[in-house]
């Protein structure tokens, strides 16, 4: 089932980066104009994705009394998708509103790996795991907990070497 392959998603975030520089060698664009003009489309599609895994019912949530009825399941699960997909909606919306402003130039996207990477650490909690070679890889955390700390770390680092290049001056 597609429930096993749940890299796509978070594989698209990671390599969309060295993706785009490779669009932007290739043409010799401005690799941070790229990524900063794309950034909201990609936690767009993410955020639409995540629709389409609660109308599927993969990567579905922890047993909930008050939940939705998941057939996958058999019992009725935190719709961990859906809120999952609004709060990658608002992640979208707060890009969009960061790219609007004054910015230091190539910030867009380290800053919407951050935001993700959060999110989703805190809500693979709620998220069951259908292939349980994924639970606890490290201490209480799962493969897609540390795999958000990864993107967390890689944001982090991407967003101080852009101000650090930049000077932090804002364009």
């Amino acid at each position: 089932p597609f429930s096993e392959s749940t890299v796509s998603l978070y594989g698209g975030l990671l390599f969309m980066p060295p993706l785009m520089l490779l669009y932007a060698r290739l043409l010799r664009e401005d690799f941070s104009r790229i990524t900063d003009t794309c950034c909201a489309g990609v936690f767009m599609l993410l955020g639409t994705a995540k629709l389409g895994c609660f109308v599927y019912g993969c990567c579905y949530g922890i047993p909930f009394e008050h939940g939705v009825y998941n057939p996958f399941a058999g019992e009725k699960v935190f719709p961990v998708q859906l809120a999952e997909s609004a709060l990658t909606f608002i992640i979208a919306v707060v890009i969009i509103r960061f790219a609007g402003k004054k910015h230091t130039k190539g910030a867009v996207y380290p800053l919407g790996l951050i935001l993700y990477g959060i999110m989703r650490f805190f809500m693979q909690f709620l998220r069951f795991h259908e292939v349980k070679a994924e639970e606890n890889l490290i201490g209480f955390m799962d493969l897609w907990q540390t795999v958000s700390l990864i993107a967390v770390g890689a944001g982090v680092i991407w967003l101080a070497g852009v101000k650090k290049i930049n000077g932090g001056r804002a364009e």
